[in-house]
């Protein structure tokens, strides 16, 4: 267990100097990065590692823990913190127990996270092992050397301080240097300092208790592998699922058409749109939809009740009808929030829903497959699309392509007293990520949106000036839109 502990020490003092009183920058990469390292050197050196394909889950959660220092998106820095650390409980679950069942992880997260506090005795009695033994082998190599430079230093403190003394009132320039370092001393040493240092010895305390609590979790095989939803089985008949499946389907024909009908109307009749009322309606559509629908179609392979192969093959013609119904509603909500966009522009919301369809329509893809085959991992599947999309769209620079389209489309109509740009979204809703585009509008021939973006760009240049990032909270986006407006020179500039 020295192994164990010195990590869980070496962590916790990392998590001080990276975190204590720094905002999330590299900081969060660097700590994200050593912690799995050692997770895994402890997980091999115990031999708990039952699936290494477990362990591919770190390229994402430290591809998440990038972002903190390449970006700088309010939504995704606090978001992804829970994302990296689901995903890195769900790679120890996944690596230590061999299989990943999903009524079982909800229970062995619950371990993970609040079984650490009953482990604190023993973790203080490994800590007090680890440290007690290395101290018994250096007495035992050097137990009268240390004794008599101990005895030493002991009866020397009356006789030095003394003398001291005695030098200092006998010499001012001797005594102005012992005066200036008990000054600095005195001033570094105060009480502020004194309390945060003690604050800090106490979390670093505490995460190391915390850490090691989750290692003798691991190690004790205290993840189960049995979950409390075990034995729950779905038992419907064929013939009242397949007419559940059939009505379903005629509705969702139905309503196909109707949307199809309306849709085409609608674009005949361009100048009486109603945009706002028109996408918001089918984005939530679709979403209750194309849940209730891949709800069914799982439901329907976890069937267990006996029943005929034509039922079967029924009831897979049904399921791939409902796959098909899903995509034409994702391509119909897709052409309405299309709409939507070029009438009022781009925000975070409006680029998440489509980002939202692209996910669900690749979905489709693995979920044909599992109506298809007998044996088909489909929850597999859908973990590694969900994870592989939301890490990309981290990586999209979501506020640099807001700004982007939103420039670009004011650019291209005519810039008329209609203004149909929304400055105030860009500059109050969007981050660093989108100065180096609304440096763009600098170009623009209206005098009031032009001193608009002045007035906004010189005051972000003030705040990132006034702002002095230390190393662990250094991030990439804030330092380029600093040298961005550094060339603008907006102090002097009209």
């Amino acid at each position: 267990m020295k192994l164990a502990v010195l990590c869980s020490l070496t962590l916790s003092i990392l998590h001080s100097i990276l975190f204590y009183g720094q905002k999330w920058g590299i900081s969060v990469f660097l700590f994200t990065t050593v912690g799995i390292f050692f997770l895994i050197q402890i997980l091999e050196k115990n031999q708990k590692i039952k699936n290494k394909k477990a362990l591919l889950l770190s390229i994402p959660i430290i591809l998440l823990s990038a972002t903190y220092f390449i970006f700088h998106h309010p939504f995704f820095n606090f978001f992804n913190m829970v994302v990296i650390l689901l995903l890195l409980l769900i790679m120890i679950i996944f690596s230590t127990i061999g299989t990943l069942k999903i009524n079982t992880v909800l229970e062995n997260i619950f371990i993970l996270i609040f079984g650490p506090a009953e482990e604190i005795q023993n973790a203080t009695r490994e800590i007090s092992n680890c440290f007690s033994n290395k101290k018994k082998v250096k007495e035992q190599n050097h137990p009268i050397l240390w004794k008599q430079i101990g005895k030493g230093i002991l009866y020397s403190l009356p006789l030095l301080i003394l003398v001291t003394i005695l030098l200092i009132t006998a010499d001012s320039m001797f005594a102005s240097i012992f005066e200036n370092i008990f000054s600095k001393i005195f001033h570094i040493i105060n009480l502020q300092t004194i309390y945060g240092l003690f604050f800090r010895i106490l979390i670093i305390f505490a995460l190391t208790l915390y850490f090691l609590g989750m290692i003798l979790k691991i190690k004790n095989n205290e993840l189960t592998e049995e979950g409390f939803a075990s034995n729950i089985k779905i038992k419907v008949e064929g013939i009242t699922f397949n007419t559940l499946l059939t009505l379903l389907n005629l509705i969702y024909l139905l309503f196909t058409m109707t949307q199809a009908i309306y849709l085409i109307e609608q674009m005949r009749s361009l100048g009486e749109i109603n945009y706002a009322q028109y996408a918001r309606t089918g984005f939530f559509q679709l979403m209750a939809v194309s849940i209730i629908n891949f709800a069914v179609i799982l439901i329907s392979k976890k069937n267990t009740a006996k029943v005929s192969n034509s039922v079967k093959k029924y009831t897979k013609v049904m399921n791939v009808f409902l796959a098909i119904f899903t995509v034409v509603l994702l391509v119909c909500s897709v052409i309405r929030m299309n709409l939507y966009a070029q009438e009022y522009g781009y925000t975070f919301l409006r680029l998440m829903v489509y980002f939202i369809q692209l996910t669900e329509l690749i979905l489709i893809i693995p979920t044909m497959f599992y109506i298809v085959k007998e044996k088909f991992s489909i929850l597999k599947w859908y973990a590694v699309i969900s994870i592989s999309m939301y890490v990309l769209v981290n990586f999209m620079n979501v506020d640099s392509i807001i700004a982007k389209r939103n420039i670009d489309r004011y650019f291209k109509e005519a810039q008329d007293e209609k203004n149909k740009i929304d400055f105030s979204y860009l500059s109050e809703k969007t981050s660093t990520d989108a100065i180096p585009e609304i440096v763009r509008l600098l170009d623009t021939k209206d005098p009031s949106l032009k001193a608009r973006v002045h007035y906004y760009l010189l005051t972000e240049y003030e705040k990132l000036k006034a702002e002095k990032q230390s190393f662990p909270s250094w991030n990439l986006s804030k330092e380029r839109a600093k040298k961005e407006l550094e060339k603008l020179n907006l102090q002097n500039s009209d």
